[in-house]
Order: C-alpha cells, then sequence, then structure tokens
C-alpha cells in the first residue's frame, strides 16, 4: 500500500495498521513507538524507589543528647563547649601525656560540677566554660602567646570565683586548670 491510496472510501496517509485484540499495558503501536512498563506487586506493602535503610534502630552522626526533666539551655551549651575542649587536649601538640591527661580529668570534673548550677547562674557557669576554652584553646597552640594564657588563665579563675557562692568546688578545679596550662608553656 502506498501512502495517499484511498482505501474503501477513506485516504489514507501514513501508515495503515491494522490490530487485533490487544491487552495489558504500556502499549506502543506504530513506526518509532516505544512502551515501557514494569509491574511492581508489593502484595499490599509499602513501595519507593531509590536507597533505603529499613533498619530499625537509632543512627546518629555526632553528638546525641537524651534529656528528660527540667534543664536549661545554658547547662546543655556547657557540657558542649567542655566536651569540644576535652576532645582537643588529646592531639594539642603541646604538653606530655601526663599533663594532657591531668587536663582532661580537670575538665571533665569542672563540667560535672557546672552541671550542678541553679538555673539562675546559668550565665556565670557559662562564662566559666567559655574561658576555660579560651585559655585551653589558647595554650594547646602550637606556639601559644604565654601572655594571653596567662590572661585566660586569671579570668578563668576570676570567673569560677564569681560562682563560688553557688558551686564552691569550681574554683579549686579552675585554679588547678590555670596552673596545669601554665606546666604546659612553660619552656
Amino acid at each position: 500500500m502506498q501512502v495517499g491510496e484511498i482505501i474503501g472510501g477513506d485516504k489514507v496517509q501514513g501508515d495503515q495498521i491494522t490490530t487485533g485484540d490487544i491487552s495489558g499495558m504500556g502499549i506502543a503501536i506504530g513506526r518509532g513507538a516505544r512502551s515501557s512498563v514494569r509491574k511492581i506487586d508489593t502484595g499490599g506493602g509499602d513501595y519507593a524507589e531509590g536507597n533505603i535503610d529499613k533498619r530499625k534502630r537509632n543512627f546518629v552522626s555526632g553528638d546525641q543528647f537524651n534529656m528528660s526533666g527540667n534543664f536549661s539551655g545554658a547547662i546543655l551549651n556547657i557540657k558542649s563547649t567542655l566536651t569540644n575542649v576535652s576532645q582537643s587536649i588529646g592531639a594539642a601538640p603541646r604538653g606530655d601525656a601526663a599533663t594532657k591527661a591531668q587536663l582532661q580529668q580537670l575538665i571533665e570534673q569542672l563540667s560535672a560540677e557546672l552541671q550542678k548550677v541553679p538555673a539562675e547562674q546559668a550565665g556565670e557557669a557559662e562564662a566559666v566554660a567559655e574561658t576555660a576554652k579560651a585559655a585551653i584553646e589558647q595554650a594547646t597552640k602550637a606556639q601559644p602567646n604565654k601572655t594571653l594564657v596567662q590572661i585566660s588563665a586569671e579570668g578563668l579563675k576570676q570567673a569560677a570565683q564569681n560562682i563560688a557562692a553557688v558551686l564552691p568546688t569550681v574554683l579549686p578545679i579552675a585554679t588547678q586548670i590555670a596552673d596545669t596550662l601554665r606546666r604546659i608553656i612553660a619552656p
């Protein structure tokens, strides 16, 4: 048959295609026609494409804080600040292993004590944590500025003095931290 032939009174342009019974999904008929069908039988379950992790446990990347009871945002910041400081001490280029271990232990003690602060003194406790962080970061640099370390160590003791009325154990810990930092920067 040629394009433009007349069949039964109809003028046909293009291909004439005769089909019988057709059943199914995604049927394509004609020149260049395509059909793509995926039949997915989930048996009543869920369907999703892509990479899926269906494990039933909690997976945490980074820190996970499970909290209950009454807490203050500042308390959480204090713990986070001092945890980060404690982790950085081990990698510090200055100080011997025993001094670093002692400093880490003192930071853990300080963190534990600061968690006990009443909510109304949370700001003062946060000042102690931030001052300790600054002093330790300065002292554990490869080339620490000794004057800044001294000023930061004294600032730590002053911040601890400000909270000593409600947390008397913080001042002796802060003093030990300051002394340890002085040993780290000593020639």
